[in-house]
């Protein structure tokens, strides 16, 4: 199992929702995005849980920050995660087995001015 599905598998029993952000995101959208990390956008006022849950999982942390943790791989090999701590509340997909579920809402603003001939 990958280290993405263990901490899926056992943030879905604990209860800790997430979105997939980064380079991640970008892939299963279809582009082409080099990354060595994963990303995860999760709650703030979970980060205790988060901690101890990737910790338990033998990740070492090695930065934090009032808006992100950063936790080294785990000593068997596979990537490094990074938490992004978010205020806003996140609510968990009902999803087939074994499929992932990614949303990503994006916003264009399109700002148009007369051109002004001299």
């Amino acid at each position: 199992m990958s280290v993405f599905q263990t901490i899926s598998q056992k943030a879905g029993e604990a209860g800790l929702p997430f979105l997939i952000i980064g380079g991640y995101a970008v892939m299963a959208h279809g582009f082409v995005r080099a990354t060595d990390d994963i990303d995860l956008l999760v709650q703030g006022g979970r980060r205790d849980q988060w901690r101890r849950l990737l910790e338990g999982l033998g990740m070492k942390m090695y930065r934090e920050a009032p808006a992100f943790i950063q936790f080294d791989p785990p000593p068997d090999g596979g990537l490094p995660v990074d938490l992004m701590l978010t205020r806003a509340a996140l609510s968990t997909c009902a999803a087939p087995k074994n499929q992932i579920l990614i949303s990503l809402t994006m916003t264009t603003h399109i700002s148009t001015r007369k051109r002004q001939d001299s």
